[in-house]
């Protein structure tokens, strides 16, 4: 029976040896896991997720428990409570087959770097038996460059004055334009409202004409230079340098386009460019079409019939210097010529031809008193015809006397004491022997002939025209009518001399203001960038233009030609 009970407990100690202890179950953490980092950007997500790997060993583990700590922010000491940290995932695990868990991280309102922990335990296992992991959440803030209300996009209003007579150009053009067109630099102005600074890699501003098709460089539109930080929470201030010499007159559409450091997607600043060139080109064109239009309109209304009076004034002219020998004859009849000119400049054109032909009838008469002149100088040799023939002359001296004058009824009368003294002569001649009855007398025809010339002259003259007076008399005149103030030719002359040249002026001014102001200032903002159309649409507003004052240019005429004292 002893022997018995000792084999049986020897059996019992054999199968218990053979038999080894099963292990007590426990947690295993991925060696990548034993410190865990999450990463994030706030605002992208509702939270910000990590990841941690556990395998059980020993046996299935039916559940986990894990402890996370609170996260204390380093740069400021802000806590991210326990509370939004969540563990996801069933937290069971198989023996030996990895499991993983999401550590969710909510919540968080300020970015930085923060710290904390998360123990990972079984149900009632001993304090020493915890495992504690090392938790490292880094809140990364989102760029957010905003621009500020009114500065979405860039819209400049320029003009590029620079260049020939650039700084009469500029100067006119600081009349015409407001102070936004000789901008330099613009304000690019952004809110930066997140906690960390934003640092903007990359600035390009890329635009292009839309009539040329020219493309502006960095050289005429420039950014700083790349990269820049921007203060956090801050309201930042970017300049573009706009170089408005580098830039020819066109509209510029395209935008500025900013890459920021963390962001995906680039920040986009459209840009509305106009560019004009300068003033002084525009109104000296806009004067010249606002003169031509004048033009047009004087030669449709008198310029034609001043073209044709000047040139009968240069006939006669050539005819004087052709036909008059006598440099007195010459000077009387340029004298005419003259006075002729000044009728042309008043416009009194009837009686500036009618002038003409009665001068060209003085010539003919002075011709043919030079005529007779060389014949009595003849004559003079013989004794009987000396005295008669020195009478003739004197009458011949008073009748150009009379001439010069232009006082055509005067000299028929001396031309007729002419005539009779020699017809006197001819009947002396006659009487003597040494000449035949029958023979012609050449003097006596030439006085005839004069004096038709004169009749003709006389009639054709106009009588209401005053007679030629000293340039310098006639300004004295002038200078006491004005001063006395009792005469109604004040009106008059100051019509044709002060309130026409004024109205003429002003018109001028004020048409090519109007026209400048028109195409110029309001409807120009891109003006010279289509050279040919610009331009030509100046000279022909110009020409067209001069209609608005043709009412008030009538006037000016009419008052002329019915109350002119020269008439």
């Amino acid at each position: 029976m002893k022997y018995h009970i000792i084999s049986l407990l020897l059996s019992v100690i054999v199968i218990t040896h053979a038999v080894p202890a099963k292990a007590a179950p426990n947690i295993l953490i991925d060696s990548n896991d034993k410190s865990i980092h999450i990463t994030g950007v706030l605002g992208e997500e509702s939270a910000l997720v990590g990841n941690l790997r556990l395998t059980a060993q020993g046996e299935n583990i039916e559940r986990v428990v894990f402890l996370p700590s609170d996260l204390r922010r380093k740069e400021g000491g802000e806590i991210i409570n326990r509370n939004q940290i969540t563990v996801v995932g069933e937290p069971q695990l198989a023996e030996g087959i990895p499991q993983d868990f999401q550590l969710r991280v909510s919540d968080i309102r300020l970015p930085g770097i923060y710290e904390g922990t998360i123990q990972v335990l079984l149900p009632n296992q001993s304090q020493q038996q915890v495992q504690t992991i090392p938790i490292q959440v880094i809140a990364k803030a989102k760029p957010t460059l905003i621009p500020l209300g009114g500065t979405e996009q860039i819209q400049l209003r320029l003009v590029n004055c620079e260049g020939i007579l650039g700084f009469f150009n500029c100067l006119i053009a600081r009349g015409l334009l407001p102070a936004s067109a000789f901008l330099n630099q613009w304000q690019l102005q952004f809110d930066n409202s997140s906690q960390e600074p934003v640092t903007i890699l990359d600035a390009r501003v890329i635009v292009k004409g839309e009539q040329t098709g020219y493309q502006l460089t960095e050289t005429a539109l420039s950014l700083p230079s790349s990269p820049v930080n921007l203060a956090s929470d801050r309201i930042v201030t970017l300049p573009l340098t706009i170089h408005r010499y580098l830039i020819p007159p066109d509209r510029y559409t395209g935008a500025i386009y900013f890459t920021l450091a963390g962001q995906t997607q680039r920040l986009v600043i459209p840009v509305d460019l106009k560019m004009r060139s300068g003033p002084i080109l525009p109104l000296t064109v806009l004067i010249f079409g606002v003169v031509l239009g004048r033009l047009f309109k004087y030669m449709q209304e008198s310029g034609n019939d001043i073209t044709r009076v000047i040139k009968a004034v240069y006939r006669l002219k050539a005819r004087i210097k052709e036909e008059v020998e006598h440099p007195e004859d010459q000077t009387i009849l340029n004298n005419m010529v003259d006075w002729v000119e000044q009728l042309i400049r008043w416009e009194k054109i009837d009686k500036a031809l009618a002038e003409i032909d009665a001068i060209e009838a003085r010539l003919e008469a002075l011709n043919k008193l030079r005529q007779i002149e060389i014949q009595l100088l003849e004559m003079q040799e013989i004794d009987s015809l000396d005295k008669m023939a020195q009478d003739v002359q004197k009458n011949i001296i008073k009748t150009r006397n009379f001439l010069a004058q232009k006082n055509d009824a005067i000299a028929q009368r001396c031309m007729q004491d002419v005539m009779k003294g020699l017809a006197s002569i001819n009947q002396k001649r006659q009487a003597d022997k040494h000449f035949l009855q029958d023979e012609t007398f050449f003097p006596l025809e030439l006085a005839h002939a004069a004096h038709h010339c004169l009749i003709r002259a006389d009639a054709i003259a106009p009588k209401d025209v005053p007679l030629n007076q000293p340039k310098w008399q006639t300004r004295c005149q002038d200078y006491l009518i004005l001063l006395s103030g009792v005469s109604d030719d004040i009106r008059i002359g100051a019509t044709f001399w002060l309130i026409r040249p004024f109205l003429s002026l002003t018109l001028l001014v004020g048409l090519s203001l109007v026209g400048i102001g028109s195409l110029y200032v309001d409807n120009g903002l891109t003006f010279g960038a289509k050279p040919f159309s610009d331009y030509l649409g100046l000279i022909l507003w110009g020409i067209s233009a001069d209609v608005a004052s043709r009412n008030l240019s009538s006037l000016q005429n009419k008052s002329i030609n019915n109350d002119s004292n020269l008439t």
